[in-house]
């Protein structure tokens, strides 16, 4: 089974790394990139498992990246995570079609498993 491929978007370099970091030693193909147009461009080019995003990036939010592939052919779960979030901005992601919210700051036990209930069955996942 090839491993799971996560897209992660995340403005904040030092997050990111420790995020791929871990996602990498847990036996994932973790890419970062550091804004959501970037991850607009990596979308169309590759396919991803799960995609893991920030509510706050530059340019747009994550939010609005989902909402921008909305229409495309995309088919993963979204799970966003926000140091700002709260129960309304947790409902509207909910209704936007994100697979799970998480508050920062998150623990990486808990982040990943997460992801691993967010992955389709046949990639080890719950969903």
């Amino acid at each position: 089974m090839d491993r799971p491929r996560v897209l992660v978007v995340e403005d904040s370099r030092s997050v990111r790394i420790a995020l791929l970091d871990a996602l990498t030693a847990a036996g994932f193909e973790a890419i970062g990139l550091g804004d959501a147009t970037e991850a607009l461009d990596a979308l169309a080019r590759r396919r991803f498992d799960v995609v893991l995003a920030d509510y706050q990036l530059p340019g747009m939010s994550g939010l609005e990246l989902l909402a921008a592939l909305r229409g495309t052919d995309a088919d993963f779960p979204l799970i966003l995570y926000s140091a700002l979030m709260t129960p309304e901005l947790a409902r509207q992601a909910k209704d936007f079609g994100v697979t799970a919210v998480l508050e920062k700051p998150v623990s990486l036990d808990r982040l990943l498993v997460t992801v691993r209930a967010a992955l389709p069955a046949e990639k080890g996942g719950s969903r």
